[in-house]
């Protein structure tokens, strides 16, 4: 509170960890973030509960008015996946049953497969999870191909 209220730095002869300090600056991005806008689920999936409850925290302490703790913790349980390994079609079935093998490519396709299950696109289901990587690779390469 004291980091968002100041100069949003943290003085570097602090003693904290390395953990500590990127955690503190998640918290006060976060806060910045929602402080004018409503959390939604994929900044609970990407951040998780814990710091959406102390960025929460932050906005709270500074206006009452801006408590959206039921509503996070409401879509923290409601989230299908919370983690991405938890998906059904991982990284290494996109190995398997695709050409694919550059990472940086895999990971974007990671990142829609979690993006489509996480909005309510698609269930975390394998066979839809397959399917729609086969049909992304054949949008990507058709954008590429004109």
């Amino acid at each position: 509170l004291c980091f968002v209220l100041g100069d949003k730095n943290i003085p570097p002869q602090w003693r904290l960890s390395n953990r500590e300090r990127p955690a503190i600056r998640k918290i006060m991005d976060l806060a910045d973030v929602t402080e004018a806008d409503p959390f939604d689920v994929l900044l609970v999936f990407v951040n998780g509960l814990e710091t959406c409850l102390a960025a929460n925290a932050v906005n709270r302490a500074i206006d009452p008015a801006r408590d959206q703790e039921d509503a996070i913790r409401a879509m923290d349980a409601a989230l299908p996946i919370h983690k991405t390994c938890e998906l059904a079609f991982k990284g290494d079935d996109i190995l398997s049953a695709t050409p694919l093998r550059d990472a940086r490519v895999i990971g974007e396709l990671i990142d829609d497969l979690i993006y489509q299950v996480i909005t309510g696109t698609l269930q975390n289901d394998y066979a839809q999870l397959r399917e729609h990587t086969l049909s992304w690779i054949r949008r990507m390469g058709e954008r590429h191909d004109g």
